[in-house]
């Protein structure tokens, strides 16, 4: 979701960190700046994440083409079975995010759990 920012915050984090263990007097010389970077893509998304892109699919297509309001979407995911107690803190920011995704699209291949390109 924001892998972006995380990114970017890392690269700041790596460019000011201080060199510890110089001996004292000398001036410490800032790290090289990065030039590349690797990206890894998951091929699916974990199991609570499924099965919260397919219920807000069946919710999508059960409400002629729109999602109910996070509130509701809040209440229809609480304590869920098939969500793991550990996720309940991620669960509504992904809710959150996939249904802005659905609702810029406005088609519900915008959820689909696989990659359109390999």
């Amino acid at each position: 979701m924001n892998t972006a920012h995380d990114f970017r915050l890392r690269l700041k984090t790596y460019t000011t960190q201080q060199t510890s263990g110089k001996a004292k007097g000398t001036k410490s010389q800032p790290p090289l700046s990065p030039t590349h970077a690797t990206i890894y893509v998951a091929r699916s998304y974990p199991s609570w994440q499924t099965f919260v892109v397919s219920e807000l699919k069946k919710l999508y297509l059960a409400n002629n083409h729109s999602l109910p309001d996070s509130k509701q979407l809040s209440i229809h995911f609480k304590d869920r079975p098939e969500i793991e107690k550990k996720y309940q803190k991620k669960l509504m920011p992904f809710v959150i995010y996939s249904k802005d995704i659905l609702e810029k699209s406005r088609n519900v291949t915008a959820l689909d759990q696989h990659l359109s390109f390999d």
